[in-house]
């Protein structure tokens, strides 16, 4: 019997997992701490980099895109390095 057949005569369980009802405002932030240490810690802040958006062009993000992956840059050296042949060339 194939996997696809056994399963079809099961109900699924909802991916939703349901909130217990003696969770009140009040004891809600406790119920969610969990009160056991965490299994991921967070990254420590380096303020090395900083949100930079810009809209360009579909010519521009394919040729930007292909020639990062190409020499196997992430898209903030690509730019640190135009940057810098910008700076070396045309910088007053």
């Amino acid at each position: 019997m194939s996997k696809l057949a056994a399963l079809k005569g099961q109900k699924s369980k909802s991916p939703i997992a349901k909130i217990d009802e003696s969770l009140t405002a009040s004891n809600l932030s406790d119920a969610l701490a969990g009160g056991g240490t965490p299994t991921k810690r967070a990254r420590a802040k380096t303020n090395r980099t900083i949100p930079f958006a810009t809209r360009v062009s579909k010519e521009f993000d394919d040729d930007f895109r292909r020639i990062a992956f190409e020499n196997k840059l992430k898209h903030a050296e690509l730019m640190e390095l135009a940057l810098a042949a910008y700076k070396s060339m045309n910088y007053k």
